[in-house]
């Protein structure tokens, strides 16, 4: 026959935890009085902060990424989905640049499409953003995953604003 604790235990218990932490809490401040090291404890009744990586606002670097190298296909007339890599990508891309400023009107053709793929609003050239695609490591790439950023935490911004969600006073998700 087993016995059940009462009910009011488990209140007790959390009360008590409470007031261990209450406790630890004063502990910390005589010891920083005496010089000596600062031990934090954590308490269950702080709560904890939200992990941005489950947020719903969180805006991807890498997806935002793959939607220009998608927006900069269709404008060239290239899929994606055909390349092996993005360095492949972004070769055919740099031959597509290269041949389109050999025409008479290139440089327009070319900023027409920056505007169209939103390119010129990140404030990185089509040619830029093929250099980057080839090669992750040059300043071309390092330049564009700056303004990717940028635009991401822009976006987020954006969508904290006017998002659906919202955070309360102890980080809790609730709609609006």
């Amino acid at each position: 026959m087993s016995v059940l604790p009462p009910a009011n235990l488990a209140a007790l218990q959390l009360l008590q935890q409470t007031h261990l932490t209450s406790l630890a809490s004063g502990a910390k401040e005589r010891q920083a009085d005496s010089n000596a090291i600062l031990t934090v404890t954590a308490s269950p009744a702080q709560p904890r902060q939200p992990d941005p990586l489950f947020s719903p606002t969180l805006v991807d670097v890498n997806k935002l990424k793959v939607h220009y190298m998608e927006q900069v296909g269709k404008a060239l007339g290239l899929d994606v989905d055909d390349f092996e890599s993005a360095s492949a990508f972004g070769q055919v891309i740099n031959t597509a640049v290269l041949e389109i400023k050999r025409a008479p009107d290139g440089d327009r053709i070319i900023r027409k499409i920056e505007e169209d793929t939103g390119l010129d609003k990140l404030g990185v050239s089509l040619m830029d953003f093929a250099k980057a695609l080839i090669d992750p490591d040059s300043n071309a790439a390092e330049r564009l995953d700056a303004a990717l950023r940028e635009a991401a935490t822009a976006e987020a911004g954006d969508n904290v604003a006017d998002g659906p969600v919202r955070f309360d006073e102890i980080g809790i998700y609730s709609f609006i």
